[in-house]
């Protein structure tokens, strides 16, 4: 990956994870929201390690200009899609030159916010990942692309798939938020 998405993936990187990355924003059919809901608008404070994540009607920011892991995005761009299914809020991110999204869902309730990611660990015997990656084709297609990067996992889960993901356990919880404002 050519950046870091918040904090939580940026450290899943270093310690030697990858992400499955989509082929379009999820659930595909859904309508894009052009907000973020009134109750999810406010301050949060990351619980671990006290980061700071503002959420306004049309834009998000985790960290700060300047910050090695720094996030920001307006609901307005081309490059930041937030969505919803069932119980979770979908939000999808891609680099202006990469055609591929990370998807982070979260849930918000009691003033928390958890956000979740499809991680894959690289352990050296590789069994978790590949046990992981079996879960997934088990529900969803995966395709392998080979880059200069690296190799990459893609996935392009009909609604109904993304469900059976979202509800199998295979997204790992990555962080949690608390709201402060």
């Amino acid at each position: 990956m050519k950046r870091m998405y918040l904090m939580l993936l940026a450290g899943l990187i270093v310690s030697g994870c990858a992400t499955v990355k989509f082929e379009q924003p999820v659930p595909p059919n859904a309508k894009a929201l052009e907000q973020f809901p009134e109750h999810l608008t406010g301050t949060y404070v990351e619980r671990q390690n006290k980061d700071t994540l503002v959420i306004t009607a049309n834009a998000f920011r985790f960290g700060h200009k300047g910050d090695l892991f720094h996030l920001s995005g307006k609901l307005t761009g081309e490059n930041t899609v937030l969505k919803k299914s069932g119980d979770f809020y979908l939000l999808s991110i891609s680099e202006k030159d990469d055609p591929f999204w990370e998807v982070l869902p979260f849930k918000f309730k009691d003033n928390t916010l958890t956000v979740y990611a499809l991680v894959l660990e690289d352990k050296p015997d590789k069994s978790a990942k590949e046990e992981k990656l079996e879960k997934i084709r088990q529900i969803t297609p995966v395709k392998v692309k080979h880059t200069q990067t690296g190799e990459h996992y893609l996935i392009n889960p009909s609604e109904d798939e993304l469900e059976r993901l979202l509800r199998s356990g295979l997204f790992d919880k990555v962080t949690v938020f608390e709201k402060v404002e």
